[in-house]
């Protein structure tokens, strides 16, 4: 006997679904004293960081006599802001910021100029031991100055250059750290663009000025302020190299002033650390003014 389609209706066939096991959220008391022990190494951590400059900016307010105590005051004593008057006439600082400024300045330029061209090359152009030039090139971020001043120091001598402005800058014209930073930076960049560039005529240099660098511009102003604070602070070769005031820098002439300003009496050590400000007060600021630039620049490189 024939079935009506009514009666041949069956139930659907049962599908198993895999059950998905949800991540189990750590318990409370757990999540509790993990986030808790966080906080507290990081407020440990914190506090190490900004000690020394809380120390710094006590002294360069404080009399000399109370820094020379049992212990090192957490508050100033009694405000002194002379300290600053007299560390900024104690030495000649406004030479000093100017060469730090012009240095610093100039080798900054250079560097973003050759690191990007170089790394342009590394990223777009293909040639023969790439990877090679590219390894030297990593290579050389790991050798330190003091390894190779003699050899630094004895060409500048041969050219003459002690004690002048092109011995503290053309010997830091290029960067290994930039030349690697720029390349991974230009290598998020599509090559497709550059490719389709390069078939309408565009030259490298155009592609490079008018494709890739407006792109990569967290990353350039990442590298110029790494950089910048980096030769800012730079304390070795300027000491080595320059032998008047008129050369000097401000860590080597807060070095000076340091050894200098007692004499036979005690070192003042109030003004030593009002000098001290001076140089750091403006990389304060600059890092806090430009932070936003700089996360943007090195999480654009550590994403490809």
């Amino acid at each position: 006997m024939t079935q009506t389609p009514a009666a041949a209706t069956t139930h659907p066939r049962r599908v198993d679904v895999p059950i998905v096991q949800r991540r189990r959220k750590p318990s409370g008391r757990g999540h509790v004293l993990r986030t808790t022990i966080f906080y507290i190494i990081m407020t440990l951590v914190v506090i190490g960081i900004l000690l020394p400059l809380w120390t710094m900016a006590v002294a360069s307010l404080s009399p000399v006599k109370s820094l020379y105590s049992n212990h090192v005051p957490l508050w100033p004593q009694s405000f002194r802001l002379s300290n600053f008057v007299d560390a900024w006439h104690a030495a000649p600082f406004g030479r000093y910021y100017l060469n730090s400024i012009f240095t610093t300045v100039a080798i900054v330029v250079l560097q973003l100029i050759t690191s990007s061209l170089a790394a342009y090359a590394f990223a777009f152009v293909r040639f023969k031991a790439a990877k090679a030039v590219f390894g030297l090139v990593v290579l050389a971020m790991f050798v330190p100055t003091q390894a190779v001043f003699v050899a630094s120091y004895i060409l500048i001598s041969d050219y003459g250059w002690i004690d002048s402005y092109q011995a503290l800058i053309i010997p830091f014209a290029a960067s290994a750290f930039g030349i690697f930073f720029l390349t991974q930076s230009f290598r998020s960049f599509p090559y497709e663009i550059i490719e389709s560039g390069r078939v309408d005529g565009c030259s490298h240099l155009r592609a490079l000025r008018s494709l890739v660098l407006p792109n990569a511009r967290p990353a350039l102003a990442t590298l110029a302020l790494i950089n910048g604070v980096f030769h800012f602070n730079y304390f070795f070769w300027p000491l080595i190299i320059t032998n008047s005031e008129s050369h000097r820098v401000l860590p080597v002439g807060l070095t000076t002033m340091a050894s200098e300003s007692g004499g036979d009496q005690l070192i003042q050590w109030n003004q030593v650390m009002a000098a001290d400000v001076f140089m750091v007060a403006p990389l304060i600021v600059l890092f806090a003014l430009a932070q936003r630039v700089m996360v943007r620049g090195v999480a654009r490189v550590g994403i490809r």
